[in-house]
C-alpha cells in the first residue's frame, strides 16, 4: 500500500490498476495478517492519512471496511463493538464522499466502457471503416484474463458493501435527497446536492452489463429472498436515483436466472 499511497493521479496507470485489485483481493481473504494487531492498527491507520491520489485510498478503505467487520464479529463486544462500528462507518462514509464509486467506474473499470463503446458501434450496419480503427485502438492494455479478474473483484467488494453498509447507504440517500429538495424550494442554508447513490447504481450496472448471472448476488440474498439492498433501492425517490436505479435493473437482468 505505500506504493500506492505514493502514485500521484498524473501516474496513474494500468500498472497501478493491477496493484490496487491485487491489493483488495488480498484484504478480502482470512489472512493472518489480519490477526496481528499491529497490522490492524497501522492499516487502519495509513487509510486516515493523507495519499497523492485519494480515490485510491478510498478504494482500498472500502475493502479494509468489510474486513474490519469480519473481525469485529469475532473480536469485540459492548461499548468496543459499538465504539469500532461508528469508526467504520465513518471510514465507509470518508470513502463514498470522496467519490469512491464514480472512480471505481470510470478508471478502475475504463476498460470496460470501451468494450461496451465498441459493442454499439458493432452493431451497426453501416459500421465505418474509420470506426474499425477507433475500436483497434480502444484495445486496453489490461490482459483480458485479469479484465475478468478485476470484475469478479468489484463485483464481491460492491456487494458486501451493498449488503453490510446498508444503514450508511440509506443516510447518504437521505441526505442527497434533502439536499435536492432544500435547493428546488430556494432555501438558503441547502447544501450543493452530491450523486453518490447514483454513482453506485451505475457502478453496479457497468458490472454487471452483459455479464450472464453477474447481477443475481444483488438480485437474491443467501436465504433466496430478496437483497435488502434491492428491496432499497427499488424505493428510491430522487427523479437522479430513479433513472439510473433501471438502468442498473436492466443490467442485472442479465442472464436466464438474472432475467
Amino acid at each position: 500500500s505505500e506504493w500506492l499511497k505514493s502514485v500521484p493521479p498524473t501516474n496513474f496507470s494500468t500498472h497501478t490498476i493491477y496493484v490496487l485489485v491485487a491489493l483488495l483481493a488480498s484484504l478480502d481473504t482470512d489472512s493472518p495478517l489480519l490477526l496481528d494487531s499491529s497490522f490492524v492498527k497501522g492499516t487502519t491507520a495509513a487509510l486516515e492519512g493523507s495519499w497523492q491520489t485519494d480515490p485510491i485510498r478510498c478504494a482500498i478503505a472500502l475493502q479494509w471496511s468489510l474486513c474490519m467487520v469480519r473481525l469485529l464479529k469475532n473480536a469485540a463486544s459492548g461499548s468496543e463493538l459499538r465504539a469500532q462500528e461508528e469508526k467504520i462507518q465513518a471510514l465507509v462514509t470518508g470513502a463514498i464522499r470522496g467519490r469512491v464509486f464514480a472512480f471505481l467506474n470510470l478508471n478502475v473499470l475504463e476498460f470496460r466502457h470501451k468494450q461496451l463503446e465498441d459493442e454499439v458501434w458493432n452493431a451497426v450496419d453501416d459500421y465505418e471503416e474509420k470506426e474499425k480503427e477507433k475500436a483497434e485502438s480502444n484495445k486496453s492494455d489490461i490482459d483480458p484474463i485479469f479484465q475478468e479478474y478485476i470484475m469478479l473483484q468489484l463485483q464481491r467488494t460492491i456487494s458486501g458493501v451493498s449488503s453490510i453498509m446498508l444503514p450508511v447507504l440509506r443516510k447518504i440517500q437521505r441526505e442527497e435527497e434533502d439536499a435536492v429538495f432544500a435547493t428546488s424550494r430556494g432555501r438558503a442554508d441547502a447544501s450543493k446536492p452530491r450523486h453518490d447513490i447514483v454513482q453506485l447504481f451505475d457502478l453496479v450496472a457497468t458490472i454487471c452489463h452483459g455479464r450472464a448471472e453477474a447481477g443475481l448476488e444483488f438480485w437474491v440474498g443467501q436465504d433466496g429472498r430478496m437483497t435488502r439492498f434491492l428491496l432499497w433501492a427499488v424505493d428510491v425517490r430522487e427523479a437522479g436515483h430513479q433513472k439510473s436505479l433501471l438502468n442498473m435493473l436492466a443490467s442485472m437482468a442479465t442472464g436466464a436466472e438474472c432475467a
